[in-house]
């Protein structure tokens, strides 16, 4: 165990799993201190700012620390355009049981496109990346689902009780982990994590 922990570089990984704390927080500031009336409804917060924040800058963080990473190491792979139409059939799906053909208004698909956004930004950062970083250090199936589980639950949603986070969440991403850990397919967790999303906004 010692040996795989010298392997991985702690500092990088470390800095990976609360970069997007960090860069939500400071962008958020930038936003507040330009008091952007019109962001009312979490337009920036939820199409800019979290996927700079989860994905494209610790991405590029990696890259750019000497990392030997490829967008299919965090799940993104050449999608196939049967896969692409499965995928999006399935959130449209999704939707309609939990919501009810019936009663869609633009409010609806606006919370729905907010939480696909979250479940993608947050699966391909937990699940992709740190995953990613443990697994080539060698550490075992359970050790990577786990350290990311914990991760997630308690850093990413440090603002939220902790019992919430023990009970609810870290279950939950160990679920997502082992699911993505076993098919490589981020896709699943993705769909998983919007339902959830989805049946909390109800």
């Amino acid at each position: 165990m010692l040996e795989k922990i010298k392997k991985l570089d702690l500092s990088r990984f470390i800095f990976l799993s609360i970069l997007p704390q960090i860069l939500v927080f400071a962008i958020s500031l930038v936003f507040i201190a330009l008091d952007l009336q019109f962001d009312k409804y979490g337009v920036i917060q939820t199409f800019l700012i979290l996927p700079l924040s989860f994905v494209i800058l610790p991405y590029l963080f990696l890259v750019k620390s000497g990392e030997e990473i490829s967008l299919k190491n965090i799940g993104i792979r050449n999608f196939s355009s049967k896969t692409i139409c499965i995928f999006s059939l399935l959130i449209i799906l999704i939707t309609a049981v939990i919501y009810g053909l019936g009663k869609w208004d633009y409010s609806i698909i606006f919370f729905a496109l907010q939480t696909l956004v979250v479940s993608i930004s947050e699966e391909l950062w937990a699940r992709g990346m740190l995953i990613n970083e443990l697994k080539k250090s060698k550490f075992s199936q359970i050790i990577c689902v786990l350290v990311s589980s914990l991760i997630f639950a308690f850093i990413t949603h440090q603002n939220r009780p902790v019992y919430e986070n023990l009970t609810n969440r870290f279950p939950f991403a160990i679920i997502m982990g082992l699911i993505y850990y076993r098919t490589q397919k981020i896709e699943l967790p993705i769909l998983i994590h919007f339902a959830n999303n989805m049946m909390g906004g109800i």
